[in-house]
């Protein structure tokens, strides 16, 4: 819009139905303000809003405005200034997608600072290991710790991840209540803008029942075995009966 072309419409011209209630509530809201309680001049309000292009299309931005004031402080006026945000708002989207999706995956997820550190756990940790998130931020995965691996096999990845490499393997964790299960987790280092490793993440996935069916499997494949030489042997026994049952017939 032209500024003589702007001097011309209305809010409707310029915010979505959305957007122009938001502008609505506020400014009812100030109003009402200003009449309980007196001219706030130095008060300002900063808001997200909508609005339209002239060809129609949208864009994102942030208001911050305040009432223009007369002589008596009587508000006749508002003052401020917008600033197009589209494109901090669209990445902002995406970390919000980014963020639903970390909270929502089955398997678990931890942030580690530098020195191993939890800093950010998501909901899968705690209903896989019982320990609730606030437990664990600040301490070392340490507590989930098993005991079946030696102290060589923690320094090894330690010393891997530290290298700025991704570490992949496969151990045994216990729960908050000391219940061992099995688990394969990928480590990978986080790098900042100059290359220095700050974070670390984890991708954790309990194994528990990937093992009960390989367990389940063994012991399958066991009784199959074990029906094979059955069979195998009834078979060979079945034919000495019938060598026998014929020279029994024989002889009587």
């Amino acid at each position: 819009w032209t500024p003589a072309e702007c001097a011309t419409l209305k809010p409707a011209d310029l915010f979505p139905p959305a957007s122009l209630a938001v502008v609505a509530k506020v400014l009812e809201q100030e109003l009402k303000l200003q009449h309980v309680s007196g001219p706030y001049v130095d008060r300002v309000r900063t808001v997200q809003l909508e609005q339209y292009r002239r060809d129609g299309t949208t864009f994102w931005t942030e208001v911050t405005a305040r009432f223009l004031y007369d002589a008596e402080q009587r508000p006749v006026g508002i003052i401020g200034a917008t600033r197009d945000i589209s494109e901090r708002r669209a990445s902002e989207e995406q970390l919000n997608r980014l963020f639903a999706a970390v909270e929502q995956v089955g398997e678990m997820i931890l942030i580690l600072d530098a020195r191993g550190a939890i800093l950010y756990a998501n909901p899968a940790f705690e209903t896989t290991t019982r320990y609730a998130v606030e437990e664990a931020i600040g301490t070392i995965p340490d507590i989930l710790r098993g005991g079946k691996e030696n102290s060589p096999f923690y320094e090894d990845i330690w010393s891997t991840i530290q290298l700025g490499k991704t570490w992949r393997g496969r151990f045994t964790n216990q729960k908050k209540d000391g219940t061992p299960y099995e688990a394969t987790a990928t480590i990978s280092p986080i790098r900042d803008e100059v290359g220095t490793v700050v974070n670390y993440v984890m991708v954790c996935r309990d194994l528990t029942s990937e093992v009960l069916l390989q367990k389940q499997l063994v012991q399958a494949q066991k009784m199959e075995a074990i029906g094979t030489l059955a069979g195998g042997i009834a078979h060979d026994f079945n034919n000495l009966l019938q060598a026998i049952l014929g020279y029994a017939d024989l002889l009587l």
